[in-house]
């Protein structure tokens, strides 16, 4: 079994002036994507992403520019 290289547990990125604020609504009150929005006018652009990559592995994530990557 190949241990992981790189490991991502529980990564989120939330855009906007308020987003520390709105990371702490949404681990405290559960609040959904819309919710943030609306809200705080702070968009999630990753959401609670959990990976691994082991030695050798080709892994790739795309998205648009400025999406969180």
């Amino acid at each position: 079994m190949n241990d992981p290289v790189v490991k991502l547990e529980n990564v989120w990125k939330i855009f906007g002036e308020r987003s520390d604020e709105a990371m702490k609504a949404v681990l405290n009150e559960g609040l959904t994507k819309p919710e943030v929005l609306e809200r705080f006018k702070c968009v999630v652009g990753v959401q609670d992403a959990s990976f691994e990559v082991s030695r050798g592995e080709i892994f790739c994530i795309m998205g648009l520019s400025g999406s969180g990557k």
